[in-house]
């Protein structure tokens, strides 16, 4: 499941540590079956939509 975004993000966030886009959590999580849905993972980015200052 992707989240609409609200543009680019075009400025660095200045976290220390950030989540990447790619990385999903599978809605069922058992061996051998189908993952279904994905979900984005929840955390701070490395790129901002606004500028922090």
């Amino acid at each position: 499941m992707n989240i609409p975004t609200l543009g680019e993000a075009r400025f660095a966030s200045g976290a220390s540590h950030s989540i990447s886009d790619d990385v999903r959590i599978p809605e069922r999580i058992e061996i051998g079956s189908d993952p279904g849905l994905q979900f984005e993972l929840a955390g701070p980015r490395s790129n901002l939509f606004f500028d922090p200052k």
